[in-house]
């Protein structure tokens, strides 16, 4: 079985497709498409910040001047709409991006904002609240000026407490909490992606080469020829996911290092080898879960092109528990420890964090280790089958 397993992965590793897979995608293709979009997203959002925003103003505001205010803001310009325009109208017509209408004064001053919602770097409601926060504080400074205060009292009236933040969380661990949201994704996805290709070839594909028949008349059990594949698919899967995780570590190193940024070099220099080890220990389940359903829908196709059929259909299957984990607000329990693909991915989270116990890390080793046990177990069984074999 060993002596197989050392064929097909040199015959893998002979196969430009699949080292593209396995190496250049975590690499390189996968950190630049992230640059790219952190790139875009950041041209988009700085251009809509430089935007001006077209606004009009109703309703009775003669005791205190709202335009005047809102003038003060930098990026605002009027447009005064006629009387017969409703907000609704202007904005879908495009001719102003809000419409504040002002009913009553203060203290019983009322204000009804009109803008579009769906615009993710709308920066409308932030200048509307800081507008009113400037003139909220005009009127109650005017108001304690009447009654006697000096300015210290004023203080004191206007601002009674005193808030100061004392965050117990330390840089890694408030880094790790937002790294942690897309870095098991990430791992496991790729890992997904890296075991695909090199099942659909020595399963289906052998099927179609007419090799597989070959195999099968070797001194070796369908079980061993069986495991020997579902071990090299699983070996793809797991370095695909270390070469991720590599160069995640490598270009954030660069990122903190070569750009100084003294938070993420903190957070850099608290993570640790063995951190590293963990979090490929926690992959590798995971990644024989995944090489075990590969095998087992590639030997059920009958040849490679109806096998991609199928694997774009399994594909979706690990999205769910992945999604769950990556949730905000979902945190490690005994519960969520048994929830099979979703543990691997808090475990991964939580040790992105360094805020994982042993007790938890045990038992989800435990358990992701018995599922892909039965997984490639079922695997076998399935694949042993004339039916499945020579279908």
């Amino acid at each position: 079985m060993w002596h197989l397993y050392q064929k097909e992965l040199l015959e893998l590793t002979r196969d430009r497709r699949v080292m593209m897979t396995m190496i250049l995608t975590p690499l390189l293709i996968m950190p630049i498409i992230m640059a790219i979009s952190m790139g875009v997203t950041a041209s988009v959002a700085t251009a809509k910040q430089q935007e001006t925003i077209r606004y009009d103003v109703r309703g009775e505001f003669s005791d205190y001047s709202v335009v005047a205010a809102l003038n003060k803001q930098q990026g605002l310009s009027r447009t005064t709409l006629a009387r017969d325009v409703s907000p609704q109208q202007a904005l879908a017509e495009g001719q102003v991006d809000l419409v504040l209408e002002v009913q009553g004064v203060m203290p019983n001053a009322t204000w009804i904002l009109h803008y579009n919602g769906a615009e993710v770097f709308s920066r409308s409601t932030r200048l509307i609240n800081t507008v009113k926060a400037e003139l909220a504080r005009q009127w109650q400074t005017t108001q304690l000026l009447s009654q006697g205060l000096d300015e210290s009292q004023q203080q004191r009236w206007l601002n009674p407490i005193t808030l100061e933040k004392q965050s117990i969380a330390d840089e890694r661990e408030t880094i790790g909490e937002a790294v942690g949201g897309f870095l098991p994704y990430l791992m496991l996805i790729i890992a997904l992606s890296g075991a695909i290709y090199p099942a659909v070839d020595i399963g289906a594909g052998e099927k179609e080469r007419g090799t597989l028949e070959t195999l099968l008349m070797l001194p070796l059990s369908t079980t061993e020829i069986v495991l020997a594949k579902i071990a090299l698919v699983s070996t793809t899967a797991f370095i695909t996911a270390s070469l991720m995780l590599l160069s995640m570590a490598g270009w954030g190193a660069a990122a903190a290092f070569g750009l100084n940024i003294d938070v993420v070099k903190e957070a850099m220099q608290s993570f640790h080898f063995h951190d590293f080890i963990l979090i490929l220990l926690s992959v590798i389940p995971a990644c024989i879960m995944f090489g075990a359903l590969m095998m087992a829908i590639s030997f059920y196709a009958r040849s490679f092109k109806e096998a991609q059929t199928y694997m774009g259909f399994a594909f979706t299957l690990p999205f769910l528990p992945l999604l769950l984990a990556s949730l905000p607000g979902i945190e490690m329990n005994f519960w969520w420890a048994m929830v099979p693909l979703s543990n691997v991915a808090l475990a991964i989270k939580e040790l992105a964090k360094g805020t994982l116990a042993w007790g938890y890390l045990l038992l989800i080793w435990a358990n992701a280790g018995f599922v892909a046990w039965l997984l490639t177990r079922l695997a076998v069984r399935w694949c042993q089958r004339e039916q499945v074999l020579f279908r």
